[in-house]
């Protein structure tokens, strides 16, 4: 077995699942992932930890969606959260009437720094500390951001018709 298939291929769907939650779009999440492969298997001498695959790839996913989130953005709105008690997580707090593709528009609405965080951790089942490592920034960061990211879904969810706290725009409506 070739290195590409050893420690690339067996990671694909979770890359294209984080890649579609990412960008919203099948064909964008497609050209991410093969441009995260094509990446990886140029620089597959770099890897220096063969146990550490899956979060290297995410990570070279991640910064390829955020150079090129970068290259294509336009004016971000963003509204500072007010700092909520703790102890707010609590189940009984999401609205249960949800349907599924509310939930996806939900979260296709929330910007890239509160979704990416939280669609490595719930989606891609990443631990905080290899986010923080895959994305390049502080542990606390990593938190606040998908704490942050929660209380926006849960607002937008039950609340249809306020704004999320957190907007994006841009290509791919990011």
């Amino acid at each position: 077995m070739n290195p590409v298939e050893r420690f690339i291929l067996p990671h694909v769907n979770a890359l294209y699942a984080m890649a579609f939650h990412l960008c919203g779009d099948r064909d964008a999440a497609e050209d991410m992932v093969q441009d995260t492969v094509v990446k990886a298997a140029d620089s597959l001498p770099a890897l220096r930890n063969p146990e550490k695959a899956k979060s290297w790839l995410f990570s070279i996913l991640y910064r390829g969606f955020v150079d090129e989130w970068r290259r294509a953005r336009k004016t971000v709105e963003y509204v500072d959260d007010a700092h909520t008690p703790s102890g707010q997580d609590d189940e009984r707090l999401w609205p249960h009437d949800v349907t599924p593709e509310q939930a996806r528009k939900a979260m296709e609405r929330l910007d890239d720094k509160y979704r990416a965080p939280l669609v490595a951790h719930y989606l891609s089942g990443q631990s905080y500390q290899e986010i923080a490592e895959t994305m390049g920034l502080p542990l606390g960061t990593v938190m606040s951001r998908i704490h942050r990211a929660k209380r926006a879904l849960r607002e937008e969810l039950s609340a249809p018709a306020q704004p999320l706290r957190a907007l994006k725009g841009g290509r791919y409506g990011m």
